[in-house]
């Protein structure tokens, strides 16, 4: 199994330089006095707040990157709060940005705001990108022979090989595929 997929990507959007400008956040090694600042997981970033329960910087990042001319503003979609809610993702951050096809976020605060990579790059909502979801193949003792999962959580992997070796694993997080075990002889 694996624990993502890559998008190959050819644009580097990096949102601290407009907090940066604005007086929001200083250089990522040393942010200084800082209200608001992006932390970028590759294909999705995420805005923390000094303190918070500071709205007024959040509201201020969004005016920031609603003010961004099209080129810009097309690189990516906000994710509210309550979306990232319904995906268990950084109860710590105010919103997050997630790319488009093709683009990786940067923590950098100094230089273009976007810029030209090259490579591959994770960190992307799977509902986007529904062709980076992962594989996982089993094969061997205890595994129903043509068995098909057609999509499991990463979370399911390590109950199931529990289950498999007879150890116990308690979890409330996951339910793992019980389909594909083969029944005990």
């Amino acid at each position: 199994t694996g624990d993502h997929g890559f998008v190959d990507v050819h644009t580097q959007f990096a949102p601290n330089v407009l907090l940066k400008e604005a007086g929001l956040t200083g250089p990522m090694n040393d942010r200084g006095d800082w209200r608001a600042s992006f932390h970028e997981s590759g294909g999705a970033t995420f805005l923390h707040l000094q303190n918070p329960g500071d709205t007024a910087a959040a509201e201020q990042v969004r005016q920031i990157l609603d003010a961004q001319p099209e080129r810009i503003r097309k690189l990516y979609r906000v994710l509210s709060r309550e979306e990232l809610d319904a995906a268990s993702a950084a109860p710590e951050a105010a919103f997050a940005l997630a790319a488009v096809r093709g683009v990786q976020f940067s923590t950098r605060a100094e230089g273009d705001v976007v810029a030209p990579t090259q490579g591959g790059q994770h960190g992307y909502f799977p509902s986007d990108f529904p062709e980076i979801y992962t594989g996982f193949v089993a094969w061997g003792a205890g595994i129903r022979e043509g068995a098909t999962v057609h999509e499991m959580g990463l979370v399911d992997i390590a109950p199931l090989v529990a289950q498999l070796i007879d150890i116990p694993f308690e979890t409330d997080l996951s339910a793992p595929p019980l389909g594909v075990l083969a029944a005990a002889e």
